[in-house]
């Protein structure tokens, strides 16, 4: 395959502008059919990996939601949380940033995730760092792929429900804030137990 930088300019603006095309035209599918069409053109990692986060996503959500008695639905703050969390699980070895970050980007275009930059109310100043949760697709597509991944989905079911009640008392905090009026004051409250969790939540 030819390398964008060693071909001339009007080759490689060619070549970008048939790319936009084709990603244009993907469009035309459901969130599900994009991403499988997508998927079939790339390693087997990436869709196992796809699946991990997904279903880590998933389990978050749903955690929150019953052991918390809430029917809010939360967002993550940052990617990184989720790359730390599964290599904390299968070993940075066996997934790698490069892997993790493609990944994330095509789940955000095929849209089985909501992730945009941290929402302005927070007052974050590393655009950086961005929000994301399942959204009803990604859910449908994790729970299809749930009987592949078997003891993997009890290794992460189980990680999280025990990081969660380890940590029951400053996510109670931390929900009442986000729930809140999210003045000055509670806003420096949310960072403060933030920086304390493994698992950053926003609202």
């Amino acid at each position: 395959m030819q390398i964008l930088s060693n071909m001339s300019p009007l080759y490689r603006r060619k070549c970008i502008i048939k790319n936009v095309d084709e990603l244009i035209r993907l469009n035309d599918y459901d969130p599900i059919d994009r991403f499988l069409r997508i998927i079939r053109e790339e390693d087997e990692v990436i869709e196992e990996l796809a699946a991990k986060v997904l279903f880590t996503l998933k389990v978050i959500d749903e955690t929150l939601c019953q052991r918390f008695n809430t029917s809010y639905h939360f967002y993550i703050k940052g990617d990184e949380i989720i790359y730390s969390f599964l290599c904390g699980i299968y070993g940075e070895e066996k997934i790698t940033k490069c892997d993790f970050e493609k990944t994330i980007f095509i789940l955000d275009f095929c849209k089985l995730i909501y992730r945009f930059t941290c929402a302005k109310k927070f007052k974050e100043k590393n655009y950086n760092i961005f929000q994301l949760r399942l959204n009803s697709w990604g859910r449908e597509y994790s729970e299809a792929y749930i009987p592949i991944m078997q003891v993997e989905s009890s290794r992460i079911i189980k990680s999280i429900v025990l990081y969660f009640e380890n940590n029951r008392e400053k996510y109670m905090t931390l929900i009442k804030l986000l729930l809140g009026d999210l003045n000055l004051e509670n806003l420096r409250a949310i960072d403060r137990l933030n920086s304390r969790l493994n698992i950053k939540l926003l609202s």
